[in-house]
Formats: structure tokens, C-alpha cells, sequence
């Protein structure tokens, strides 16, 4: 297996290479069933807040690292 040698380049030209990449595709209507793999063309903000109460006490997080030999082997997230 032949091994590349890859050379940095400035974090500057990193950034245009991306932007030079992107593309503009026009905006479609797509059944929300059939919407998988594609890409919203605007933000969607809800008018209200769902729950209509201060329900962060009871949200939480857990995250579990694995670390092998000083480099990570596993994450584990655990959402509730």
C-alpha cells in the first residue's frame, strides 16, 4: 500500500477551496415522506416553544471516552 505524503496548506486557502466547491441548487416542494437525503433551502423557527415550559432540568447528556494507548477507540452518547 503506497502512503501519500500530504503537504498543510494556509487555513485561508483551505476556506476557498470549500467555498469554491459549493453549489446552488434550486429550491424544490418535496412530500415530508419523501424529503429523505435532501437538503432544506431555508431554517425553520417555531412560533412558540414546544414545551410551553422550562423543561431543561430534565434534559441531559452523558458521554462516555474509551482511550487506548493515549488515542480515543470509542464514543458513547447517551441522550435523554
Amino acid at each position: 500500500m503506497v502512503v501519500e505524503k500530504r503537504n498543510p496548506i494556509p487555513v485561508k486557502e483551505a476556506i476557498q477551496r470549500i467555498v469554491n466547491q459549493q453549489s446552488t441548487m434550486p429550491a424544490i416542494t418535496v412530500a415530508l415522506e419523501k424529503s429523505l437525503n435532501h437538503i432544506l433551502a431555508e431554517d425553520i423557527v417555531a412560533t412558540y416553544d414546544i414545551p410551553r415550559f422550562d423543561k431543561s432540568p430534565y434534559d441531559g447528556f452523558a458521554i462516555r471516552v474509551l482511550i487506548h494507548k493515549g488515542q480515543v477507540v470509542r464514543i458513547e452518547l447517551s441522550l435523554k
